[in-house]
C-alpha cells in the first residue's frame, strides 16, 4: 500500500501541493504535514530518509531520489493518478507504426532553465547517453533500444526504432528524463560524458530549477514560472521546494509533528507510524501500489546459518521443490528492548542448545567468502 501522511493547521488548512506532482506513485506511504507556510507561494520542506548523493537524472533509478529527478526534468511522457493513467509530457503526440517497432514523438514547445529550446536532438542524447551510462533505467531499455538507433529527422520529431516489438515500451519512456544536450557536453571532462558535473548541477527544464545543492544536505529548487505544463491546474502553487537528506527515524517523526518539516515518506516502523497517527495535525494517506521484493541467492553452496534455512523454508513452492528442505520457526521475534543472551536467534532457533545462551558465537569463516556466527551451523547444512 502506498500513502502519504500530511500535517495541517487545525484552522484554515490549505491542500498541499505537491510539487513534483504529476508522477507514477511508486513510493511507499509518506508523510506529508499542511501548513499556510507551505501553500500560496510558501516553500515545501521534505524530510528524506536517504541522501542525495547525485542529482544526474541517468545515474539512478530508485524511489528514495525520485523527487529531483521529477522535479528538475521532463520526460516524453508521465504517469499522471492513481490507478495510473499514461499521457504525453514533453511529446504531445506518438505514433507507432503498425509493426510496433518505430514510435514517433512530437515535441511541444519547452525550453530548457538557460532558456534554450528543447529538442529532438537532446531526446536521442539523454536515450544514448543512458545506454552509454549503463546504469539508472539503462535495463528498461538496453533489451529494445540499441545505441544510435533513436533519430531525429527534423528539430520537433524523435524517432525510436526497436530492435523488436514491446507491448510495454510507452511504460518506461518517461524514465528518459532529457537533459540539455549542448549543456551537458560543456562539462564533459576526459569523457565522463559529464557525469561529474551533472551529479551536482542541473540541464533540466523541469516545472522546478535547482537554486542550492549540497549532497551531505539535500538541495532547494525554485519554481519555473514559465514551465511549458502552466500552473493553472495548481492552486496557490510553491515558489520554492526543498528535499533534506534526515537519516534519524525519530528527526523525521518529530519535524513532521512540530512542523518544522512539512512532509516525509513512510520507510518508517509502524509504531512510528501510529505515533503520527495520534496527533491531530497529522494524516496518513494511503494509496495501492505494486512493489517487487528479490533476493540475490547463491544456488552453488548449501546455507549454512539456521536463520538463513528458515528465510528460504518461507519461500511458497510453486510447482517445484523448495530452495531448502522445510526448516520452520515457532514463537515471536526477541523484544529489541529486552535481547536474550547469547545468541540473539535462539529463542526461535530448532537447533538451540543450553550452551548458546552462554554467549554470542563468534563468526566462522567455514569456506572462502562464507562466514556464519552458529555453533551448530555444520548440523543446518541442507543439501541442493
Amino acid at each position: 500500500r502506498n500513502g502519504t501522511v500530511t500535517r495541517r493547521q487545525t484552522s484554515d488548512a490549505h491542500s498541499l501541493c505537491i510539487p513534483y506532482l504529476p508522477h507514477r506513485r511508486r513510493r511507499g506511504d509518506r508523510i506529508r504535514r499542511v501548513t499556510t507556510t507551505a501553500t500560496a507561494g510558501g516553500k515545501f520542506v521534505f524530510a528524506n530518509s536517504s541522501a542525495y548523493d547525485t542529482l544526474d537524472p541517468h545515474a539512478v533509478f530508485d524511489v528514495g531520489r525520485v523527487a529531483s529527478r521529477i522535479s528538475l526534468y521532463d520526460g516524453l511522457m508521465r504517469w499522471f493518478d492513481n490507478p495510473p493513467h499514461l499521457e504525453p509530457w514533453l511529446a504531445e503526440k506518438v505514433d507507432i507504426s503498425e509493426d510496433g517497432l518505430t514510435y514517433a514523438f512530437t515535441l511541444r514547445d519547452a525550453k530548457f532553465h538557460d532558456g534554450s529550446p528543447v529538442e529532438a536532438s537532446d531526446v536521442v542524447y539523454s536515450i544514448d547517453r543512458i545506454l552509454e551510462m549503463k546504469k539508472g533505467a539503462c535495463s528498461l531499455f538496453e533489451a529494445t533500444v540499441a545505441p544510435g538507433s533513436t533519430k531525429a529527422p527534423d528539430a520537433k520529431t524523435v524517432v525510436f526504432t526497436l530492435s523488436k516489438p514491446s507491448a510495454i515500451f510507452l511504460a518506461p519512456v518517461p524514465e528518459i528524463h532529457v537533459v540539455n544536450a549542448e549543456v551537458v557536453k560543456a562539462n564533459e571532462a576526459d569523457g565522463d560524458l559529464g557525469t561529474a558535473w551533472l551529479s551536482k548541477n542541473d540541464a533540466g527544464s523541469g516545472s522546478f530549477q535547482l537554486k542550492r545543492y549540497d549532497p551531505a544536505i539535500g538541495w532547494q529548487a525554485t519554481r519555473l514560472e514559465d514551465h511549458f505544463f502552466g500552473w493553472d491546474m495548481v492552486e496557490n502553487p510553491l515558489d520554492e521546494i526543498e528535499f533534506r537528506t534526515v537519516v534519524e527515524i525519530n528527526s523525521r517523526v518529530l519535524g513532521v509533528m512540530n512542523g518544522d518539516f512539512h512532509g516525509t515518506d513512510g520507510y518508517l516502523p509502524q509504531d512510528q507510524v501510529k505515533r503520527l497517527r495520534t496527533s491531530e495535525h497529522v494524516v496518513v494517506m494511503e494509496e495501492e501500489s505494486v512493489r517487487i521484493f528479490y533476493s540475490i541467492i547463491h544456488n552453488g553452496r548449501a546455507p549454512m546459518n539456521p536463520y538463513t534455512r528458515s528465510l528460504l523454508s518461507a519461500i511458497p513452492q510453486i510447482g517445484q521443490r523448495r530452495i531448502t528442505d522445510t526448516f520452520w520457526l515457532e514463537g515471536e521475534p526477541p523484544d529489541p528492548g529486552n535481547l536474550p543472551s547469547g545468541c540473539r536467534f535462539r529463542t526461535r532457533c530448532p537447533l538451540a542448545q543450553p550452551q548458546c545462551a552462554a554467549g554470542i558465537p563468534p563468526l566462522n569463516e567455514h569456506l572462502p567468502g562464507h562466514a556464519d556466527a552458529c555453533l551448530f551451523s555444520d548440523r543446518a547444512v541442507s543439501g541442493p
